[in-house]
């Protein structure tokens, strides 16, 4: 992306495989987004533009999650970040938002990880629509 756009845009990246939307993972409470997301936000301030792309691992079986509860976590996370407008001690505004919704899965190969997505492939071929 940041070759893409060229020079005078910088790309931050903050991916972590198996992060959730706003739930905690029973083996990693890392993972939860909306607990990591406010410090993101601050530590990078300012920000132009916060381009949000999670759901898929909500869909695991052991979540239990709807496609409109994977949305509301999504929507949490919207709402943290039109609420870092200030950053920690500074007047910068909130920055625009742009929420991508993940593809939907295809077949999962390996008896472990289908296990783990057991169900998911309906849920995510509804978030678009969530």
């Amino acid at each position: 992306m940041a070759r893409a756009l060229g020079d005078g845009f910088r790309v931050i990246e903050e991916g972590l495989s198996a992060r959730t939307t706003s739930i905690a993972d029973p083996n990693d409470p890392r993972l939860d987004g909306s607990a990591y997301l406010p410090a993101a936000l601050a530590s990078h301030m300012p920000l132009d533009l916060v381009i949000i792309m999670l759901g898929t691992n909500d869909t695991k079986a052991v979540y239990r999650r709807t496609p409109h509860e994977i949305a509301r976590g999504m929507a949490a996370l919207a709402m943290q970040v039109a609420r870092s407008a200030g950053g920690v001690g500074t007047a910068y505004p909130a920055p625009a938002l742009l929420i991508v919704a993940p593809p939907a899965l295809k077949p999962i190969p390996g008896a472990w990880l289908a296990a783990e997505f057991a169900g998911a492939q309906p849920k995510s071929e509804a978030l678009a629509a969530s």
